[in-house]
């Protein structure tokens, strides 16, 4: 080993303790640093490495939590650790872990309801024929409700850019027809998250906001977050939830845990099993697999294969779970839209588990 490596893995090493120590009023996760659980230090320079070489000034921040311990934590272009990031479409997997959590309470019954009685405040709904009575909570979490929305498909009646231009974004989605038979083809629409952030309201007898705080963000102990609102004043249950990198790995953290949080089982392990296992194919920004919400995807590192699961938004927002390592990985950027931005994400996790030993 030359001088200067040795004085580099050396650097790194009270890097990553500086960094997990910043910030040291925040009492909710233990700390350690990479060299103490597994990672690295001298391979990890490969990720500092490219951080620096990184020429578009839009990463906002990465974490690693690991053997439950945060271990690493980096903020670039002004961002910190108070800085809340919107996560645009990671949204959905608290929409999808508030799902569970309601039918864990028996707010609803069940994943096969049909959602057509839920919306009864609208009827008459247009389009109402028997596809559209079959649509289930599962067509919903799954992305298979059969409604004439794509995203890739901007002419598709229910584009989210249309659904954002009504005032009530409620009736213009359950007014969408149905053109695929509910549970077959996948189609990535924003509003079948929306409509699910109606439905929890009408089965709870509450706000999505009051209820997520109540029973996801305040047993976490997440405080600084915002949502964002429709017209109407209802949550855009879909994206656009602004949360700080810290309280993201928490929620990572708690579905590495089965749903438990500091002894408290929050959502049931069924659920987070269910909800994470692939039902769908997906051919869409080299993902595997969807579930309720959650993507599917595997890397294969130093001949290994690498199974994780995610919650993925615009710009490359990740909340990644790596359940054989132990191990969450978090990452937002400002790169809305980009052409770069999901696979630089992709890339910035590959290299941080190349470097884990």
């Amino acid at each position: 080993m030359t001088v200067n490596s040795s004085i580099m893995r050396t650097f790194i090493y009270f890097l990553s303790l500086y960094i997990v120590t910043a910030g040291a009023n925040d009492e909710s996760w233990k700390r350690s640093t990479l060299a103490l659980e597994g990672i690295n230090p001298e391979r990890f320079l490969a990720v500092e490495s490219y951080f620096k070489q990184d020429v578009y000034n839009d990463l906002q921040s990465v974490a690693i939590v690991k053997n439950d311990k945060l271990v690493y934590e980096q903020y670039f272009n002004g961002a910190s650790y108070l800085t809340r990031y919107d996560i645009r479409s990671a949204t959905k997997s608290f929409i999808s872990a508030l799902v569970g959590i309601a039918i864990d309470q028996g707010k609803i019954n069940s994943i096969n309801d049909p959602i057509m009685p839920y919306f009864s405040d609208y009827f008459p709904v247009k389009h109402l024929d028997k596809n559209k009575k079959s649509i289930r909570i599962i067509d919903l979490l799954t992305m298979t409700s059969g409604f004439n929305a794509d995203v890739d498909n901007s002419h598709s009646l229910g584009h989210e850019d249309k659904m954002e231009m009504a005032n009530d974004w409620v009736k213009f989605a359950i007014d969408i027809p149905v053109i695929n038979k509910p549970g077959v083809k996948w189609s990535y629409a924003s509003m079948n998250t929306f409509l699910l952030g109606y439905i929890l309201e009408q089965a709870t007898g509450e706000k999505l906001d009051v209820y997520a705080q109540k029973y996801l963000f305040q047993p976490l102990g997440i405080t600084n977050m915002q949502w964002s609102y429709t017209p109407k004043g209802r949550v855009v249950a879909q994206g656009n939830f602004r949360i700080t990198t810290r309280d993201m790995a928490k929620f990572g953290y708690l579905y590495l845990n089965n749903g438990s949080y500091n002894g408290k089982q929050i959502i049931s392990k069924q659920w987070v099993v269910q909800s994470t296992t692939g039902q769908y194919p997906v051919y869409w920004h080299g993902y595997h697999s969807y579930g309720f919400k959650w993507y599917n995807h595997s890397m294969t590192i130093n001949e290994k294969l690498i199974n994780y699961y995610s919650a993925a938004g615009n710009g490359g927002q990740k909340i990644c779970i790596i359940p054989d390592l132990n191990m969450v990985v978090t990452i937002t950027t400002t790169a809305f839209f980009k052409p770069y931005a999901n696979q630089r994400s992709v890339d910035i996790l590959k290299l941080i588990l190349q470097s884990v030993e």
